[in-house]
């Protein structure tokens, strides 16, 4: 049995960041020696632990935090050993065989350990990020989840947006389906998935990350585990005071002849812990502020209208980021409780923004956005029953609050989106542009989103001869309401020239998607999601070389109900010899809800959005350059009028012209202002037709058939008085025959 006696503080904090030493202590036969006195103390804390070895010679101390400790073994009639420096890594098993000799003198042996690097329990998969790496590593931005592409397995692609599934896939899975702990409480992003909070460098101890085979206690993911321990006050005072600075005046530029784009960050960054009561309360505190203005590359795509080009550049300015970073946290050892409380706050500004996978669009499509995540933790850990071989039990209560709320950076630019098919002239028949394309503008409203989490969750841990036996249960109520965004966009098919002389509101024609709610209540969102797991997990000492990992979880979503969602696992490791080890693992994995997918799912508590789509013609047929007429059935002439293709199944230019009330001359040729127009509610438009909301799998019936065609009151060109008003409405059933191809 062991025997154990707590003389100091040891950290300790949730399970999923607390590591274990163990081994046996043998003498110069290979023998076990029982009863031989094991010290372990923590350099940081100051604190130390004692036990003896039993019968076997075996050792056992769990629930240490990561970090670097010494080991001093002793026993009467023999010479003790100490160890020194040695690193426990986040979430591991460490195996530290020791060997005494023969020594009436009772003689000491300091020894500078360099423990294996093998962990001959553990059959899950992956790396930890140490310390010295966290500050030998140069980081471009100081966003210490980038030192992930250092781990096999994982892919940190720089050329997609940062927290979408393409950014960080681990073993080929989507990058957001990962689970990201700091000190085993959840932060991830529940709306989009990926991680949430972002932290300051230097406020991090180390992070491990699992790709695969992780063990039962680790749940509601799919892609691998990304388990983040965040430092601590120690038994000394210790501050930081640091620096980053880039400036683009210190670069050049990889293209001969060009200037580099300009760019200045600072990053002031503070932090400072140590105890407050000797050996009882220890504080870390720290504060990052961030200040970045970049210039954003623009390249006009090729044949972009000067004009546009000039108006776009008034847009250009550049992309500022501000950003303060805080944590707090406080360690208490009250008996055999250890109490740990931290808050997490993040506040962001950040102006003309514009994400990768829009590096083409022009200055007025970018946009400001305004965000803060905050993070109240508390958790305890804690030693019950027999010292010789306690309970653990670890319990933490959390609280998110994180709102956000994103607009366009230009609104005055254009009330949508437009993207410009580019025609040379008329006659192209093409679909699209021969010019190509270019997007401008930001056509939507304020998103506004507020996420907040409720988290809590406790395991109880106890070796049962060979067997060390966890259970545990895991709960979060997520909650994100807001208002969605209402989108517009234009598909804009003009010449260059009549986009220069009548703009984008009245050149060529254009198709009009608006994709929003039909009032202000169809654009609140409720989302929410009460999550529930449970697991077991039993890892068994089977023989001196071999170690089974069983375990089995449930995991239950309330928006997403399975009844049926267990997740087995089995993993195997055997040592064959002291410098190999085999292991293998199997399981099953679901995913977590993610309340983004019912975003636009009104069932689930999102927005009831409808989409508009509207074909308008600004010049009635004239300044059509597109073949985009003839997917509705019409078949007009870009250039030719009804007099010059008599006799032929096409529509001249000015075939709509003539189409006015009684008494009413003529529409004249294109000028600004003209309009034509169709409603249709359903599929068989003409001109105009809506979507039934996009959340209903059936089409709506279509209960209105009728086209209108309309004019200003006042038209340029060839003017008619500004009290003279044209229009006409007539039935589509009559209007058909002379509108669609025969």
């Amino acid at each position: 049995m062991l025997s154990l006696l707590i003389v100091g503080g040891s950290h300790v904090l949730p399970a999923q960041t607390t590591s274990v030493i163990q081994g046996t202590v043998l003498d110069p036969q290979g023998r076990a020696i029982a009863g031989a006195e094991i010290t372990v103390g923590g350099l940081a804390s100051g604190g130390k632990i004692k036990l003896l070895s039993d019968q076997a010679g075996a050792y056992r101390l769990p629930a240490l935090q990561p970090g670097i400790y010494n080991i001093r073994a002793a026993k009467p009639g023999f010479g003790a050993k100490t160890y020194d420096s040695i690193q426990i890594a986040v979430n591991s098993i460490l195996t530290f065989d020791i060997d005494l000799g023969v020594d009436a003198l009772q003689q000491e042996v300091r020894v500078f350990a360099s423990p294996s690097l093998l962990e001959a329990e553990i059959s899950s998969s992956g790396a930890t990020i140490l310390p010295q790496q966290m500050e030998d590593m140069p980081l471009n931005g100081r966003n210490y989840l980038d030192l992930m592409q250092l781990v096999p397995g994982v892919a940190v692609n720089q050329r997609v947006n940062p927290g979408t599934d393409g950014a960080t896939p681990i073993l080929g899975e989507r990058g957001g389906n990962a689970v990201f702990l700091i000190d085993g409480m959840p932060n991830e992003n529940a709306v989009d998935g990926g991680s949430a909070a972002p932290f300051n460098q230097d406020s991090i101890l180390e992070f491990q990350v699992l790709t695969s085979g992780y063990n039962a206690e680790f749940g509601h993911g799919s892609g691998g585990v990304v388990n983040v321990a965040s430092k601590s006050g120690a038994r000394q005072w210790h501050g930081l005071v640091s620096a980053f600075h880039r400036n683009s005046a210190l670069d050049s530029s990889d293209v001969p002849g060009a200037r580099t784009p300009f760019l200045l960050r600072w990053d002031a960054d503070t932090n400072l812990g140590g105890p407050v009561y000797k050996d009882r309360i220890f504080f870390f505190g720290s504060l990052e502020c961030i200040r970045e203005t970049r210039e954003l590359n623009v390249s006009f795509p090729p044949g972009t209208p000067d004009f546009l080009a000039a108006r776009e550049e008034t847009f250009d300015q550049h992309n500022q980021t501000f950003e303060t970073r805080s944590f707090l946290k406080l360690d208490e050892i009250l008996a055999n409780h250890r109490l740990t409380e931290q808050m997490s706050l993040t506040n962001a500004h950040v102006t003309n923004f514009l994400p990768l996978s829009q590096a083409i669009s022009l200055p007025s499509t970018r946009t400001d956005s305004d965000s803060r995540y905050l993070m109240l933790g508390l958790h305890d850990t804690a030693t019950l029953g027999d010292r010789s071989n306690p309970f653990l039990l670890n319990a933490w209560l959390q609280y998110r609050d994180e709102p956000f709320a994103e607009r366009p950076a230009n609104p005055q630019a254009s009330p949508a989106t437009t993207l410009f098919n580019m025609f040379s002239g008329l006659n192209t028949g093409r679909l699209t542009g021969d010019l190509g394309q270019v997007e401008f503008g930001a056509g939507f409203t304020p998103l506004v989103l507020k996420q907040q989490y409720i988290s809590a969750g406790s395991n109880l841990e106890r070796m049962e001869g060979r067997h060390d036996i966890k259970l545990g249960w895991d709960f979060q109520s997520a909650h994100a309401n807001g208002i969605e965004a209402a989108n517009l966009l234009d598909q804009l098919f003009a010449t260059t020239s009549d986009f220069s002389q009548f703009g984008p509101v009245d050149a060529g024609v254009y198709v009009q998607t608006a994709l929003a709610g039909q009032t202000a209540a169809d654009n609140q969102l409720r989302l929410s999601n009460i999550y529930n797991g449970f697991f077991a997990q039993d890892s068994w000492k089977a023989s001196r070389t071999l170690t089974l990992n069983l375990g089995l979880r449930w995991d239950y979503d309330s928006r997403f109900p399975n009844a049926t969602n267990f997740s087995p696992r089995l993993g195997v490791a055997w040592s064959m010899t002291p410098k190999t080890v085999v292991s293998a693992s199997w399981g099953m994995f679901y995913d977590s809800f993610r309340l983004g997918l019912a975003r636009d799912i009104p069932g689930f508590g999102g927005a009831n959005l409808f989409k508009d789509e509207t074909i308008s013609f600004p010049g009635l047929f004239y300044g059509d350059p597109s073949s985009l007429p003839l997917l509705a059935g019409l078949c007009p002439s870009p250039v030719l009028t009804d007099a010059q293709i008599a006799g032929q199944p096409l529509l001249g230019v000015d075939h709509l012209n003539d189409i006015v009330a009684p008494g009413h001359a003529a529409v004249p040729a294109i000028c600004p202002g003209n309009s034509g127009s169709a409603a249709f509610f359903g599929r068989r438009a003409d001109f105009t037709f809506q979507d039934p909301p996009r959340h209903q799998s059936t089409r709506m019936a279509a209960v209105i058939s009728t086209a209108s065609i309309s004019l200003p009151a006042a038209i340029t060109s060839k003017r008619r008085p500004r009290s003279t008003s044209i229009c006409v409405s007539q039935s589509v059933l009559q209007y058909a025959k002379r509108l669609v191809c025969r």
